[in-house]
């Protein structure tokens, strides 16, 4: 089903690679994997539940660190029960990671997380769907807002015949959708054990076949994780104030 692309090597060598959705239990088997699958980042994803967990995910990845030759991108994961909980575990969890994930597919999360400048990820708004969880309107508030749309590869190797056929018409609705609206979209493997990692080619290889131009495919591995990571990193580091004003 998926293609692989040919670049050249200077290509290769100027882009920088980011998997941001890897909900992996061994970090540093996944950290080890990455790096030979050639990413320049990586985010072993953590699901919220407790400070206390929280906690040892965060020393896990500061004693990991280290001069690994690879960016740890420290992520967490919001499951919710409702938009209330979202928020109340967001205010719980924004200033310790570097990206805040809501677990998509319930459209009234869905919507909450869309309005909400504190998300940077709305991962799968279709998971478990009959529809794509989107509408013109939550496109356009992820717009305004800044957040990002997650497509999940590992959602598709969990489908099959007709189930697969309209996952993959929900997402090439949802592309269709962020890019008349200008939203911002990436892939990611939302890989549980190193066996569903998948190399930055390869996951690129999904909007591709549903129609994005190569470069912007590309991009949704690359240029587009890079950024939202960088300009949290300013944002935690007190270099950009509210309004989105850098200090220099």
């Amino acid at each position: 089903m998926f293609i692989r692309f040919k670049y050249k090597l200077k290509d290769r060598m100027d882009m920088n690679f980011y998997d941001l959705y890897v909900p992996v239990d061994d970090i540093e088997e996944a950290v080890e994997t990455a790096m030979k699958m050639n990413f320049s980042g990586i985010g072993p994803a953590h699901r919220y539940d407790n400070k206390k967990m929280l906690n040892k995910y965060l020393e896990e990845m500061d004693n990991l660190g280290g001069d690994l030759d690879i960016d740890l991108v420290r992520c967490c994961e919001i499951k919710a029960d409702n938009p209330r909980d979202m928020k109340n575990k967001i205010g719980k969890t924004r200033q310790k990671v570097d990206v805040i994930l809501v677990k998509g597919g319930n459209f009234d999360i869905n919507t909450a997380a869309t309005r909400d400048r504190r998300v940077d990820i709305l991962l799968h708004p279709e998971h478990r769907r009959k529809d794509t969880g989107m509408d013109h309107k939550t496109a356009k508030m992820a717009a305004e807002k800044n957040v990002t749309i997650g497509f999940v590869m590992h959602d598709l190797h969990q489908t099959y015949g007709k189930v697969r056929s309209h996952v993959i018409n929900h997402i090439r609705k949802s592309i269709e959708l962020c890019e008349k609206y200008g939203v911002q979209f990436i892939v990611v493997s939302g890989a549980r054990d190193i066996y569903g990692m998948r190399g930055p080619r390869e996951l690129a290889s999904l909007p591709k076949v549903l129609g994005v131009d190569p470069s912007k495919a590309m991009d949704t591995v690359s240029t587009v994780p890079h950024k939202i990571v960088k300009n949290n990193r300013k944002k935690l580091g007190g270099r950009i104030k509210k309004g989105g004003v850098e200090r220099l």
